[in-house]
């Protein structure tokens, strides 16, 4: 009994260390993200939104070596402005962020935050018809 156990248990290992070495994090492959939920190309360049375990995340792709960057994590990725009236940063995009009070808990968000394409608030907005007056989406 101790020697079948003892060949499973390393025949598992043998097996865990065999297919390790296909998976590569800087890959472009789908299953080395999350959930692919958007993928868009703003000025020539690659942005795809994941779907997280908990939050949504905003990765730029390297064109050349397809080695993704993280831009921002947010509790939701809403949409990308291609240019917003008194924001002097174009494009932009819209999120959900989670705020938490420092004791503990959470609030009920009520604004949307604005990010600028490295991941530095900008601004934010009441609402979307807010949005909608001011900005240009694509």
């Amino acid at each position: 009994m101790k020697k079948l156990l003892g060949i499973l248990v390393l025949g598992l290992l043998w097996c865990n260390i065999s297919f390790s070495d296909g998976y590569r994090f800087y890959s472009y492959e789908v299953k080395d993200y999350g959930d692919v939920m958007e993928r868009h190309f703003i000025y020539g360049e690659e942005y795809v939104v994941t779907q997280e375990t908990t939050y949504h995340e905003l990765w730029k792709i390297d064109p050349e070596t397809k080695e993704k960057k993280s831009i921002k994590r947010v509790f939701s990725f809403e949409k990308f402005a291609e240019e917003c009236v008194m924001i002097g940063e174009d494009p932009i995009f819209f999120a959900y962020v989670k705020e938490y009070y420092f004791a503990g808990g959470n609030m009920v968000q009520k604004y949307l935050t604005i990010f600028d394409l490295e991941g530095n608030k900008v601004g934010i907005s009441p609402s979307w018809e807010y949005a909608e007056e001011f900005c240009d989406f694509y």
